[in-house]
C-alpha cells in the first residue's frame, strides 16, 4: 500500500459557524478548515464542541456536512472514502485546537499508525493556578514554562 502523502498544500480558509450544544446550553461557534487535501484536512475545532461521536453538536457530526466525499479535492476511490470524515485527535469539548481529519480509509490507517508510534505528537498549553506536580517535569512529562 503506498503512503499517503500528508503534506497540505492548499490553503481553504473557510470559517463556517455552528450550532452547538453543550450543558443544556447553546452557543455560537466557528469551526475552521484550514486546509483541505483529498485524503486529509486540518481543521480548528473550537470550545464546546465534542470531537468524536455521530450526534449533533461534534466536530464529527460537523464535518459530515462540511466535507462530504465528493466535496473538491474529491477523495479517491483507491484511497476507500470514509463516509463521515474522522477526526483524530480527541479534544476535549472545553479544549479549542487543531484537528488531524482523515477522509479516506487509507489515511485513517495511516494517521492511526502514526499516532500509535509517536509520530503525532499533540501539545497542550493550560493555565494552572498555583503549582504543577514535578512529575510534570522531565523528558517525558510535560514541559513547565514560568
Amino acid at each position: 500500500m503506498p503512503t499517503p502523502r500528508l503534506a497540505l498544500c492548499t490553503p481553504r480558509h473557510s470559517t463556517v459557524p455552528a450550532q452547538l450544544h453543550s450543558g443544556g446550553r447553546s452557543a455560537r461557534a466557528p469551526i475552521v478548515l484550514h486546509s483541505v487535501e483529498a485524503e486529509l484536512a486540518v481543521v480548528w475545532k473550537p470550545a464546546g464542541c465534542k470531537s468524536l461521536g455521530e450526534y449533533p453538536g461534534t466536530l464529527q457530526d460537523a464535518l459530515r456536512t462540511l466535507l462530504p466525499p465528493r466535496a473538491p479535492p474529491a477523495v479517491p476511490a483507491d484511497a476507500a472514502p470514509l463516509s463521515a470524515p474522522t477526526p483524530l485527535s480527541r479534544l476535549e469539548g472545553g479544549c479549542t485546537g487543531v484537528a488531524l481529519v482523515a477522509r479516506s480509509s487509507r489515511m485513517l490507517a495511516a494517521l492511526d499508525a502514526a499516532a500509535l508510534g509517536g509520530g503525532v505528537r499533540h501539545t497542550f498549553v493550560a493555565l494552572v493556578h498555583g503549582r504543577v506536580p514535578e512529575a510534570w517535569g522531565g523528558e517525558e512529562g510535560a514541559t513547565v514554562l514560568l
